[in-house]
């Protein structure tokens, strides 16, 4: 059964019994995922009428909540997600209250969003949920943006695997960008060899580093 556990920032996070693993840094989990997926991903993208993001684990929801709260207003948005094993009950995650008044009912309507089908979120955003893993996944979509946010390699190896890296390189546009918070030399070589151009980047709180990759432009 997974625990509902509070990082130093004051918002909740999940520990998964099954992966022996946090969701997020045990120092900030609304921190670490504005910094990692929000600064360092949606908003080096910003400046387009259109974006199209993939997340490899949908999780809380934060990092989609955190999303649709920095997105302009003038920009579309098609945001595809998957989790093969989806929190059963986000009402004891704490997001909410993080948010204006106004905002607060998005974050439980994010949960109950049906599952493997797009959905009309509101006249900027689609939002498609799939309750699948990395391996089985297919899309039509080409994406600007990737968050990848699995376990770490240590827990789940082979979602870190050359294999996995390729099928997102090929579903990406040129110039698109993947950001993780994961530093480990050995992904930032998996990374290179399948073709994208790696940033270092400073890491969020108290991490060193973390990996900003762009999928560079092809003839």
């Amino acid at each position: 059964m997974n625990k509902i556990v509070a990082t130093s920032d004051g918002s909740a996070s999940v520990y998964s019994t099954q992966f022996g693993e946090q969701y997020h840094s045990k120092h900030g989990a609304w921190s670490e995922s504005v910094y990692v997926f929000i600064e360092m991903g949606l908003l080096q993208k910003i400046h387009r009428p259109q974006l199209r993001i993939f997340e490899m684990g949908f999780g809380t929801g934060l990092n989609l909540l955190l999303t649709l709260k920095y997105l302009p207003l003038m920009c579309q948005l098609y945001y595809e997600t998957i989790d093969k094993f989806p929190l059963s009950n986000s009402d004891c995650l704490n997001y909410a209250e993080f948010l204006t008044s106004q905002d607060r009912p998005l974050f439980e309507k994010l949960h109950l969003l049906d599952w493997n089908q797009e959905v009309v979120l509101n006249e900027q955003t689609i939002v498609k949920k799939v309750k699948t893993d990395i391996y089985d996944h297919r899309t039509s979509q080409i994406f600007d943006v990737v968050y990848f946010d699995a376990f770490s390699p240590r827990t789940q190896p082979e979602c870190w695997s050359r294999a996995i890296f390729d099928k997102l390189y090929q579903s990406m546009e040129d110039d698109g960008i993947l950001v993780t918070y994961c530093a480990k030399g050995s992904i930032k070589r998996l990374l290179a060899k399948v073709g994208f151009e790696i940033e270092t980047l400073p890491g969020p709180l108290y991490k060193r580093e973390m990996i900003r990759a762009t999928k560079i432009q092809t003839d």
